[in-house]
C-alpha cells in the first residue's frame, strides 16, 4: 500500500511540474506543505523523481510506472523495498543485476525495450562542443554527480580530522580536494562554518588553473554568483583588491557574507546589469572573471528536469547575444595586459567555441588558452574557459 501511494505521488509530482522553478525548489515547497512526510518518504519520492527525469526522453509510449521502474533500475545501485516492488509490478528487469555495470544494464534494458537509446536522454545534441564523446555524455546523466570540496591550503588537518571524527567518507583527488557520495550534507560541519573548506565542484575548481593573479592586482568579478572564483582567486593571492558585480542584490549580500568568512576585506560590491551597461568608466583591473549566465547544460546532471525541455531558441537567441554584450560591456575596463578570463558552465558550442571566436575577431584580445573541462567520466559537471590578454590598439 505505501509503495502504490509512493508511485503515485511520484508520477502526480512529474506530470504537474511546470518548469516555472528548478525541480529541487518545486520538491521543497511540496515537502514544506506536507510537514508530516517522514524522512524516508521524501528520500525516496526525492530519489524515483530525479531517477525519471533522468530518462530524458526514453519510452514516452510506455506507461508511467513501467518507465519509472526502467528509470530506476538504470540509476539505483542497491535494493530497497519499494524499489524491489516497482521492478516485479512493473517490469520484468532482473533485481539482481542492479549492482552491475552501467553499460551492461543499459543493454539488458535494450533487450526487453527495443525503443530505449541513451543517445535520446540529452536533447539538442547537434549543439554539442565537437570534444563531447556524446555516448559517454548520455550515458553520464544516469548517474548522481558527487559533491565535491576545495579545502582552504592552510586548513587540511582541521578538515580531514573533523570529517574522520564524523566519520564522513570520502575519496581524495588531492591534499585538497575531497568527493563525497551525492547528497551528502556538509553545510552543518564546524570547518565549513569557519570557512576552512568550500563546496565547489570539481571542474569549478579547475578554473584556478587560468588565474594567475599578482600583489597588488586589481580584479573584477563581474558576474559574481556565490563567489567561488573570487575565493578561489583570493586563495592564491591574498594581497589583491576585488570589485565583485552582479544582477542580483540577494547574491551580493551571500557574496559579502562569503568573504568576510574567510577574512578578506578587500572587495567592494555593486549590482549592476552588465547586458545593458557598464562600471565607472575610469575603473581599469589587471584581471577580469566574466563567469556570464549561460544555459548550464554542463550541469544538468544535477538538474535532469532540463533534459525535457528543447533549448535551441534560448542559446542562440537570448545566451549567445548576452554573454556578448557582456564580454563588450567589460573589456574597455581591462588595462593592456591584461587578463579576461571568460567561462561557462555549458557545453553547448555556440556558448563557447563560437563566442571564442567572435571575440577574436571584434575585440582586442588575444587567446591564451581554452579547454572544455569535461566532468562526465568523473561525476562531475563540465564547464569551458577561456583566458584572453587584452592587445594594445594603436
Amino acid at each position: 500500500m505505501h509503495q502504490n501511494i509512493l508511485f503515485d505521488r511520484v508520477r502526480n509530482l512529474i506530470e504537474s511540474y511546470d518548469f516555472s522553478k528548478p525541480f529541487s525548489g518545486y520538491l521543497k515547497e511540496l515537502f514544506k506543505l506536507n510537514p508530516k512526510m517522514g524522512a524516508r518518504d521524501r528520500r525516496e519520492t526525492r530519489d524515483f523523481c530525479y531517477h525519471f527525469l533522468r530518462l530524458g526522453n526514453n519510452l514516452n509510449d510506455e506507461k508511467f510506472h513501467t518507465k519509472l521502474a526502467v528509470a530506476s533500475f538504470l540509476c539505483s545501485n542497491s535494493e530497497s523495498q519499494s524499489l524491489s516492488i516497482l521492478l516485479s509490478e512493473h517490469s520484468s528487469l532482473p533485481i539482481n543485476e542492479l549492482n552491475s555495470e552501467l553499460n551492461k544494464k543499459i543493454e539488458i534494458v535494450k533487450g526487453l525495450f527495443p525503443d530505449f537509446d541513451p543517445l535520446n536522454i540529452f536533447p539538442d545534441k547537434e549543439l554539442l562542443s565537437d570534444e563531447v564523446d556524446v555516448n559517454s555524455f548520455c550515458n553520464s546523466f544516469l548517474i548522481q554527480p558527487r559533491v565535491y570540496i576545495r579545502i582552504r591550503k592552510k586548513y587540511t588537518v582541521e578538515v580531514r580530522s573533523e570529517l574522520k571524527e564524523l566519520e564522513i567518507p570520502f575519496d581524495e583527488t588531492d591534499d585538497q580536494v575531497l568527493s563525497f557520495a551525492p547528497m551528502q550534507k556538509l553545510e552543518h560541519l564546524k570547518s565549513y562554518d569557519n570557512g576552512f573548506f568550500e563546496i565547489q565542484d570539481l571542474n569549478s575548481q579547475k578554473i584556478s588553473n587560468f588565474l594567475e593573479p599578482k600583489k597588488n592586482d586589481v580584479w573584477w568579478d563581474a558576474c559574481a554568483a556565490s563567489g567561488g572564483k573570487s575565493l578561489a582567486l583570493i586563495d592564491k593571492e591574498e594581497d589583491i583588491h576585488l570589485l565583485a558585480t552582479d544582477v542580483r542584490e540577494n547574491i551580493l549580500k551571500n557574496y559579502s557574507i562569503r568573504m568576510r568568512k574567510v577574512g578578506f576585506q578587500g572587495f567592494n560590491t555593486q549590482m549592476i546589469d552588465l547586458s545593458k551597461k557598464s562600471i565607472d568608466p575610469s575603473e581599469r583591473f589587471e584581471g577580469i572573471l566574466a563567469d556570464v549566465p549561460c544555459t548550464g547544460s554542463g550541469t544538468w546532471s544535477r538538474s535532469p528536469e532540463n533534459l525535457l525541455k528543447n533549448h535551441r531558441a534560448k542559446v542562440t537567441e537570448i545566451f549567445q547575444p548576452l554573454q556578448r554584450k557582456i564580454v563588450h560591456n567589460v573589456i574597455n575596463h581591462l588595462r593592456a595586459g591584461g587578463i579576461l578570463i571568460y567561462s561557462t558552465c555549458s557545453v553547448f558550442k555556440a556558448e563557447n567555441e563560437e563566442n571564442v571566436d567572435y571575440f577574436l575577431k571584434n575585440l582586442p584580445l588575444k587567446l591564451k588558452q581554452k579547454e572544455l573541462l569535461k566532468g562526465y567520466e568523473k561525476k562531475s559537471d563540465s564547464l569551458f574557459v577561456a583566458s584572453f590578454e587584452k592587445v594594445s590598439v594603436n
